[in-house]
């Protein structure tokens, strides 16, 4: 069947915006309480060193402003994952990172390189089973190859494409309690540290699924109007571009692994500000119609990283917050 050529001319307009996209730096609601003490909260480490599209000192910017506002601490990874890099953090985030090419990642093909060796999968893997925690991101096409080695060690399978609702045309999605999309779980039902979010919304990404006896708490629930673009190598969308159905997919979702926690997000804007295209238009964490955003996030954080580690303390408790 070929997708209607509304869908993929919006799809197109939002690609060519994001593209041009800069970080916004217009203030992020904050929090009605902080989670921790300012400066001694979490120690939130981010990966820089793997050709991220998103870094704290550039596109990334706002997340980092956000969990410093709920008194988490932020530093840059620009060397490999190693245990000994892991060892002082609570969370590491990995955001859109790239396939290693000489291509910029606007351009890159969309080649199935892993941009993590083993011997780092190994190395996060061990850490999160002793306790860490990973925010684990990858957008739409072509990000989701660089992370797919890894996201399988957590039982992840990815799409390498573009996630939108071909009814309505558009990457940007919705998900809420009242249509059940927006699944229920102290990240977004709220309670104790946890903030009430009643809607979340996204903006284009891709979409994954769990392996079989994997318990992911799905997030974000794909529903039978909602379809992945899969073009292929060098191809240019258009009608004729293969697309699958997202129904029974997720575009977020938590899991356990051994001691530590894992956080899989199908989509990456929604995580940090951004202004858009020409018109400059707010993405994100400052968009106007994504209100609840900055409180999912923030609980996303809380829950990844309810605490900071303990000097000489092997791993976290995990199992004394929900």
């Amino acid at each position: 069947m070929k997708t209607p050529a509304l869908t993929i001319l919006s799809l197109l307009l939002v690609l060519t915006a994001s593209a041009q996209q800069v970080p916004d730096d217009s203030p992020i609601p904050a929090p009605k309480r902080s989670a921790h003490p300012t400066g001694r909260g979490p120690l939130v480490l981010v990966d820089q060193a793997h050709d991220n599209f998103h870094r704290l000192d550039a596109r990334f910017g706002p997340f980092g402003r956000l969990v410093r506002a709920d008194g988490c601490r932020t530093e840059a990874l620009e060397g490999p994952v190693t245990t000994a890099a892991l060892r002082r953090a609570d969370l590491f985030v990995i955001a859109n990172a790239a396939s290693p090419t000489t291509d910029s990642p606007d351009s890159r093909p969309f080649l199935a390189v892993p941009a993590f060796t083993s011997e780092e999968i190994a190395a996060l893997d061990r850490w999160i089973r002793d306790g860490g925690s990973l925010l684990l991101i990858a957008d739409h096409a072509p990000f989701p190859p660089a992370v797919a080695t890894l996201a399988r060690r957590f039982g992840v399978v990815f799409l390498n494409g573009y996630l939108l609702d071909r009814v309505r045309g558009s990457g940007d999605l919705t998900f809420r309690h009242s249509d059940q999309s927006l699944g229920s779980h102290p990240v977004t039902k709220g309670g104790g540290r946890f903030e009430r979010v009643d809607e979340v919304r996204s903006f284009t990404g891709s979409a994954f699924r769990a392996l079989p006896g994997v318990a992911l708490t799905p997030l974000f629930r794909l529903h039978r109007d909602h379809v992945v673009l899969l073009p292929a190598a060098g191809e240019s969308l258009g009608p004729d571009t293969a697309w699958v159905s997202a129904e029974g997919l997720v575009q977020a979702g938590l899991l356990r692994h051994g001691r530590g926690r894992v956080a899989v997000f199908g989509e990456a804007a929604m995580f940090t500000a951004q202004l858009a295209g020409p018109q400059r238009r707010p993405v994100g964490l400052t968009d106007p119609t994504a209100k609840d955003n900055p409180a999912f996030v923030r609980n996303v954080v809380r829950w990844l990283a309810p605490r900071a580690r303990r000097p000489h303390s092997r791993a976290l408790d995990t199992d004394a917050v929900p």
